[in-house]
């Protein structure tokens, strides 16, 4: 044990002197310093890992990945073996591991940590979504979880331009964002909006060109597909091929015209299997199914609009995607982050979102079009205007400005 803690302990100095450690994502401070246990569930290149070592950095712990050779033996309780040799012989308190879905027992080993050893603090994540959301349920009385998302336009903002402005709740956009807009509007050039809805979704946009960047979004889908989909699914590699396929025609179709029996035509897949798959993706943010209308039997039906997880995917698979199409999954993006939310897609209107009791209808137009009367409860959510129009009509930037 005493070699492999060296080893490790080499890898994660490396790591600490080389990772990005000048912009902080906000979740950061919002992970509690106080659970046992804590999940890290997010899609790849939203900065897991250096979340991680951003919290070393800040209080100290112990850094290592499943990913390595060490942990692959065959020999069962190796990671037990190994976190008691560091609660045991090292004393260490806190320790962060990455990539657990790589190491085979990790789900029983991660509950022997948490029921033996009463002082140590896991914090663990995974590349895998899919392979995390398998054990959900089975690990939530034991630990804490937390979803990092790609930027919003806050952090976008930070990052970037290095302009703090700070978020605020759905309840206070929707309150106070004629007093929001005015007061923040001003330091903001339109452009930044529009870089952000293009490409700059994700931390590592500032460290490749454009058609790197479109090329690494989908490579990050590619593992998502040949990686993580047949650890659920039994699929021929055939039909792998053919669902990687799927973003494209996504990407090329209006959100309100997609359905399962029409991607399977397209991509020659039995329509069941369209829908598991299609189901999948929306658990770990590919993308977005919206339920049609809003009662029970229409969710029986299971009907849904379908959109692309984020407006930068849209940029990856199609660059002549509708503006339309953009503003829609922009708001759906950012509405979907928040804890205990539901979205449907109305009869008349956008997006419905419910949180509990609370239920706001928005609908999502372009600079030009006009506001008639407007029906209770319903709200626009505008592109191209940087100050709201009135006490209904909100600028679209401000919905990347909502603290999930």
């Amino acid at each position: 044990m005493k070699e492999i803690y060296n080893h490790l302990k080499v890898k994660q100095a490396e790591l600490l002197k080389s990772f990005d450690n000048d912009f902080q994502r906000d979740i950061v401070d919002k992970i509690s310093r106080k659970e046992k246990s804590i999940w890290l569930i997010g899609e790849r290149g939203v900065w897991k890992t250096t979340i991680m070592l951003q919290r070393i950095k800040k209080t100290g712990g112990f850094y290592f990945s499943l990913d390595d050779a060490r942990f692959a033996w065959t020999e069962p309780a190796t990671l037990l073996k190994f976190v008691e040799y560091l609660y045991f012989e090292l004393d260490i308190r806190m320790i962060y591991i990455d990539e657990v879905h790589k190491y085979n027992n990790w789900r029983q080993e991660i509950k022997n940590i948490y029921d033996g050893l009463p002082k140590m603090q896991v914090v663990f994540s995974s590349s895998s979504s899919l392979s995390m959301y398998q054990w959900l349920a089975d690990l939530a009385r034991r630990t804490d979880f937390y979803t990092i998302y790609p930027l919003n336009y806050k952090e976008y903002l930070k990052l970037f331009r290095n302009i703090e402005i700070p978020d605020f709740t759905i309840e206070e956009i929707i309150k106070n964002h004629e007093k929001i807009s005015l007061e923040y509007a001003s330091a903001l050039r339109q452009t930044d909006f529009e870089d952000f809805i293009k490409r700059w979704q994700y931390p590592y946009a500032r460290k490749v060109k454009d058609e790197l960047y479109i090329m690494k979004i989908q490579n990050l889908f590619d593992k998502v597909v040949f990686d993580d989909l047949p650890m659920f699914i039994n699929l021929q590699t055939d039909s792998l091929d053919k669902i990687r396929r799927l973003l494209y025609f996504i990407s090329h179709t209006s959100p309100s015209e997609l359905t399962f029996a029409g991607l399977a035509t397209k991509i020659w897949i039995n329509k069941n299997l369209v829908e598991n798959v299609l189901t999948l993706l929306h658990k770990i943010w590919i993308i977005t199914l919206i339920p049609k209308f809003w009662n029970l039997s229409d969710r029986v039906r299971k009907e849904y609009k379908m959109f692309l997880w984020n407006t930068n995917l849209y940029n990856a698979y199609n660059l002549e995607t509708d503006a339309g199409i953009l503003r829609e999954c922009f708001v759906a993006s950012q509405l979907k982050r928040l804890r205990n939310a539901e979205l449907f897609s109305p009869k008349q209107g956008d997006i419905i979102l419910q949180i509990f009791d609370k239920v706001w209808n928005f609908e999502i137009w372009g600079k030009s079009k006009k506001a008639g009367k407007y029906d209770e409860n319903v709200y626009i959510v505008k592109d191209g205007i940087e100050l709201s129009e009135d006490e209904r009509t909100i600028p679209l930037w401000l919905m990347g400005l909502i603290k999930g």
